[in-house]
């Protein structure tokens, strides 16, 4: 295929993505340097429509970005469904570095490979292909290409990097990182593409013959993945044996409350925090006392170290992001507190219920939280889950109060009336759910709920008993 020919069919391919809005690819761009990336990416920018071709790039974590998990930048720059990005800097390339200044072993190497692989795989359920090039030279034209480049006085500044490429030692070190690289992730959908970083013009066009095979394949594509069956749970619908009685008066409620707030704004407050954050989930029946119990928590902080998500249905735009990137986006950084008014666990509660996805979605969903929450957990983030359980009577008690105090009103909609309908089918996937994805490092707390003053306490005491653990 000529160069004409090969910008037309781009344009082609890129036009018919945008359209759909179905899928989107990611091009990593790695490889030794003075190979020819930048170019062949400026080169690309011309054959295509730059207008929906984003370029990012990765440099060394800011300080903000360090005050997150690892891969929180990257899921801020994902390209919406219809898009095509190119990233530089990825999350190869912190890895790399890092095994060629010895900081990680070969087999802490591994791990993390193996971790880049599990990101790959979700974004690949969620209709975003992942195409990875390596731009190599030999060391011999290594040492020729910077040679030019010190010629050269508008490109000397390519010649002038933080890695020493010139030195044979780096290089090696580069090299054989990256085959350790390539070895871990030779796999036909995540496989690397070897481009030779000599001639300019086969260069340009092997990357874009390979991006435009991958642009026909996510234009082929037809639905997600498929998942494997899930194993039995050993306690279906477990939430129905909740005992609901326990009970607290006003004024020993008041004496607790403030007890347990003042113990934890010191202990969030504590030393020990200022390398950690919290993510407090709250999840619950209609009415269960989720608001309330939030603003008991929040007053025990200052605004300024808090945040509470408030989930509803996802946007048009958000719907065109993978599902969890809305969440990512909200994660706390390290000594902030995030709490979420229902959460990534409407995937398998209203939007399973409901049939807003398919049972394979669903199933995979499993999975992705639990990742997720792993992510976080790895990287200084605590993450505690509270589900606040009420019976059918004390919620329709609730809604009829709602709906006969006026200032109240405003909490009852159509759609509560709706899903309490499907209370029985809300406590059976809630039940797999917690089940599913409870882990002694992010756990599930069951908060009985039918008397609100001692639900509230009983979630700052939890809360506080997790903190004190630490």
């Amino acid at each position: 295929m000529d160069e004409k020919s090969l910008r037309m069919a781009l344009l082609a391919a890129q036009y018919e993505l945008k359209s759909r809005q179905q899928r989107a690819v990611i091009v990593l761009v790695n490889g030794v340097e003075a190979a020819g990336k930048g170019e062949t990416v400026k080169r690309l920018s011309q054959w295509m429509d730059s207008r929906h071709l984003r370029i990012e790039s990765f440099v060394t974590p800011s300080e903000q970005e360090q005050n997150y998990p690892p891969y929180w930048r990257f899921w801020q720059k994902l390209p919406s469904k219809g898009e095509i990005a190119l990233f530089f800097g990825n999350w190869y390339s912190g890895l790399l570095e890092a095994r060629v200044d010895k900081e990680i072993s070969r087999k802490e190497l591994n791990e993390r490979l193996q971790e880049a692989q599990q990101f790959e795989r979700l974004l690949a359920n969620e209709g975003i292909a992942v195409v990875k090039f390596w731009f190599a030279l030999s060391e011999e034209q290594l040492h020729l290409r910077l040679a030019e480049l010190q010629k050269n006085p508008v490109l000397r500044w390519q010649a002038q990097q933080r890695v020493a490429w010139h030195k044979s030692k780096i290089f090696q070190r580069y090299t054989a990182a990256a085959q350790q690289l390539w070895q871990n992730q030779d796999v036909e959908k995540s496989r690397w593409h070897i481009i030779d970083g000599w001639d300019a013009k086969e260069r340009d066009s092997c990357v874009g013959k390979i991006l435009l095979a991958t642009l026909h394949d996510q234009l082929a594509e037809t639905g997600n993945a498929k998942t494997l069956p899930l194993a039995a749970l050993k306690s279906p619908k477990f939430l129905n044996a909740v005992d609901l009685s326990p009970a607290m008066k006003k004024d020993d409620y008041q004496e607790e409350l403030k007890l347990a707030q003042a113990e934890f704004s010191t202990l969030f407050r504590s030393k020990t925090m200022d390398k950690r954050a919290l993510a407090i989930v709250f999840e619950g029946m209609d009415a269960a006392g989720k608001g309330g119990a939030i603003r008991r928590l929040t007053a025990a902080l200052d605004p300024r170290e808090y945040h509470v998500m408030q989930v509803s249905a996802p946007t048009p735009q958000q719907r065109l992001l993978p599902y969890l990137a809305r969440f990512w986006q909200k994660i706390p950084a390290l000594g902030q507190c995030t709490i979420y008014d229902r959460s990534w666990y409407g995937r398998v509660l209203v939007e399973r219920i409901d049939g807003f996805c398919s049972e394979d979605d669903c199933n995979r969903a499993y999975g992705e939280i639990n990742q997720f929450e792993e992510e976080l957990t790895k990287s200084g983030v605590i993450v505690v889950k509270f589900w606040l359980a009420i019976d059918k009577e004390v919620q329709l008690a609730r809604f009829t109060e709602r709906e006969r105090v006026p200032f109240k009103r405003f909490k009852i909609t159509a759609d509560d009336w709706h899903n309490r309908e499907k209370w029985d089918d809300y406590i059976d996937k809630a039940s797999e759910a917690i089940e599913r994805t409870h882990h002694k490092d992010r756990p599930w707390i069951i908060i009985p709920a039918n008397n609100k003053y001692y639900a509230r306490v009983q979630v700052m005491k939890s809360l506080n008993e997790i903190l004190r653990a630490l």
